[in-house]
């Protein structure tokens, strides 16, 4: 696989969804009362499973971007410990900002 074709798989892998919801899709239209539940069998809420997603994500990123990057602590840096947003604000920014880093990603990758 050529150089080109690899950067348009990887920049269509950060958005895939072929195999699953994509991450839009899955967000959508959640009632900001089922955000915080901890549905009966699970590890996390929703909420803890978004910033988990936009947390990593974002490390990623920055260890992508910083020459001086300082690795994080598994799992406590990855993992909310509040089982909901403090307000719709926050599960807005949450989301907004696993988009925009999303798009960064992509940018990233398709840039020879």
């Amino acid at each position: 696989m050529n150089e080109k074709a690899l950067r348009a798989q990887l920049v269509k892998l950060l958005d895939f969804e072929e195999a699953h919801v994509g991450f839009d899709k899955a967000v959508k239209g959640i009632p900001a009362r089922m955000r915080g539940q901890l549905p009966q069998g699970t590890e996390h809420s929703l909420w803890q499973l978004v910033e988990h997603l936009r947390i990593a994500q974002a490390d990623i990123l920055e260890f992508c971007r910083t020459a001086k990057y300082k690795e994080k602590q598994w799992p406590d840096d990855y993992w909310p410990k509040a089982l909901g947003p403090r307000n719709a604000a926050a599960w807005t920014k949450s989301i907004a900002s696993y988009r925009r880093d999303r798009k960064a990603l992509q940018q990233l990758a398709a840039d020879p």
